[in-house]
């Protein structure tokens, strides 16, 4: 099985149809047939039917292409990869993050780090992705680091940089719990089934020996959480983002116990260490975290 075959069966897949594929492949239509019967002998398996004038994929077909498209993402990021260790090392800085530190806390420390003089003519490349999805990225090189939840994996060294508070935001007017049992009473919008947030909300009614059960659904983010709680869909905790007293019309709840808040990670690949201006970034991080937190004791 080879790279070309692997190439020619995903825009087939993603055609079906044996003309227009070999088009965009830029091959004759018998050499891409031939490839695709040579790859479906090596495999042992039929990949394509035909049903009158229709090409469909077999179930074979399907779960193959599954590694096909795997394959292919782990080529590219190879490439992006090679590139990160290049020339650009010492220019650019490669960062993946969560959507909340977008919003607040990460542009300040760019803008503040980029109006350092000796950090002229450095540039942020970054992309939002859940942390599941960040840290498979990190691994295959294509992040230099990451800003994103608390994730158990003994590959990765996770440094705290930003701490956001744990609160109850409800619909403007009305009044805050005034115990866990009450807030777990609420109508609940919870988090996305088995997200970092989702477990970490387990954990807190554990502790506080409740259940929530997040009879108002699920949103994917804090903002979209947060519009559902403003037009009265139910309530929510969630890290208290800064703006969102002032973006949506909600009232926002202090706890009735408890000192929760969610940690923002600065996540690197544990035993390899950074360089050139990734490094730099890193430790502005840290010390800026630092400083921040001396001024709170």
């Amino acid at each position: 099985m080879t790279l070309s075959q692997i190439t020619y069966f995903r825009v087939l897949a993603e055609t079906l149809h044996m003309r227009n594929a070999a088009e965009k492949l830029f091959i004759s239509q018998p050499a891409l047939s031939s490839s695709i019967a040579k790859l479906e002998t090596e495999l042992h398996v039929r990949l394509f039917e035909r049903k009158g004038h229709r090409l469909l994929l077999t179930e074979a077909g399907e779960q193959f292409l599954v590694h096909a498209e795997k394959i292919h993402r782990e080529v590219y990021e190879a490439g992006l990869h090679m590139e990160r260790i290049s020339q650009t090392a010492n220019t650019k800085i490669r960062l993946g993050c969560i959507t909340p530190v977008l919003r607040d806390d990460l542009p300040g420390s760019m803008r503040a780090f980029l109006d350092l003089p000796e950090n002229n003519g450095i540039e942020f490349e970054y992309s939002i992705e859940n942390t599941g999805e960040l840290v498979r990225r990190l691994k295959n090189g294509i992040y230099d680091m990451l800003l994103c939840s608390h994730y158990a994996d003994e590959d990765l060294l996770q440094i705290p940089v930003f701490k956001e508070p744990l609160a109850l935001i409800s619909p403007a007017g009305q009044p805050a719990p005034d115990s866990w049992k009450a807030i777990a009473a609420l109508p609940l919008i919870g988090y996305e089934r088995d997200s970092v947030m989702d477990q970490y909300l387990r954990n807190v009614a554990e502790k506080e020996n409740v259940e929530f059960r997040f009879t108002a659904g699920r949103g994917p983010t804090e903002s979209a959480i947060a519009s559902l709680v403003e037009y009265g869909f139910g309530h929510a905790l969630i890290p208290l983002r800064k703006h969102f007293a002032e973006t949506y019309n909600i009232s926002v709840c202090p706890l009735p116990s408890g000192d929760y808040h969610r940690d923002i990670f600065l996540t690197t690949r544990s035993g390899q260490e950074l360089s050139g201006a990734a490094a730099r970034f890193s430790a502005f991080l840290q010390k800026r975290s630092e400083a921040e937190t001396s001024d709170l004791s």
